[in-house]
Parts: structure tokens; sequence; C-alpha cells
């Protein structure tokens, strides 16, 4: 079973650039070993974080356009309608668009660094699983996939 997930913004753009444990999760989106959940929210949040000039330079010595990087994500990703959240839920008002897409897309997991998420564990009965969590979890299951 392909996994349904929704990948923090934070976890794609330090995927994109830099080496380590969130570019392994960003490779496994580009292979298509998951499918990852979004809303056009989050795009936008993509789009608009990755238009800081700052990014421009990581961009150029990954040898990766932000607009290509944004329209592959965009194209890959499975675009949901979220489902509304309550306020309270978590601290941080930007973390509710992550909540309300993983219900809304029914998703297997969310996948962040955020700690005001990760402190939550789960949130109706999708887990939050910090970048190895979710690691751990995929090479898990490819050591137990059941036959097709």
């Amino acid at each position: 079973m392909t996994l349904r997930v929704v990948v923090d913004t934070n976890i794609i753009i330090s995927g994109s650039f830099w080496k380590g444990p969130p570019h392994t999760v960003v490779q496994t989106i580009w292979s298509g070993d998951v499918i990852p959940l979004a809303t056009s929210a989050m795009i936008t949040e993509l789009r608009t974080t990755l238009a800081r000039e700052k990014f421009a330079a990581y961009a150029v010595k990954a040898n990766q356009s932000i607009d290509e990087l944004i329209d592959t994500y965009a194209a890959i990703a499975l675009v949901v309608e979220p489902i509304s959240v309550p306020p309270n839920v978590v601290r941080d008002p930007k973390d509710q668009m992550l909540l309300a897409c993983a219900v809304g897309g029914r998703a297997d997991a969310v996948v962040s660094g955020d700690k005001d998420l990760l402190v939550l564990g789960s949130y109706e009965g999708i887990p939050i699983w910090s970048v190895t969590e979710f690691l751990a979890k995929r090479q898990s299951d490819e050591g137990h996939s059941e036959p097709s």
C-alpha cells in the first residue's frame, strides 16, 4: 500500500537543497514511493517561501530551478480539500493547514520537524511523525511488504 502523507514545507525545502534525512524523504516523494498530499494553500506557501532571496543562492548551488522544483511538487502532489481544524488544536496557527490537509486527504501520516506538531503525536487518528520516524516506518514496511 502506498502511503498518503502530508509533508511539511520545511522538510520539502530542506530536503531539496541539503543532504540528510529530509533529502531522503524528498527522494521518496520524487520516486513515487509515497503519495504527497497538499492543499492549494500549502503549494502557495511553498512558492512564497522559496521566493525569498536566500533560497535563490541555495537553488544555484544545488543546480535546481526554484520554479521547476515548485512545478514538479505541484504536479506530483495530490491536491485535496482541507477540513476545518479548531484553532486551539496546535499552538502555531500556520500548522493548522497541515492537519486540515491530513484529515481532508485521509492521510496515513503527517511528516514534520515542527515541535508544535510532533508533540501532538497524532490528530484525528493520523500519526504525526518526525523525519526519522517516517524513514524508520518506510524501512520497516519495505522489509515486511505483502505480495500484491
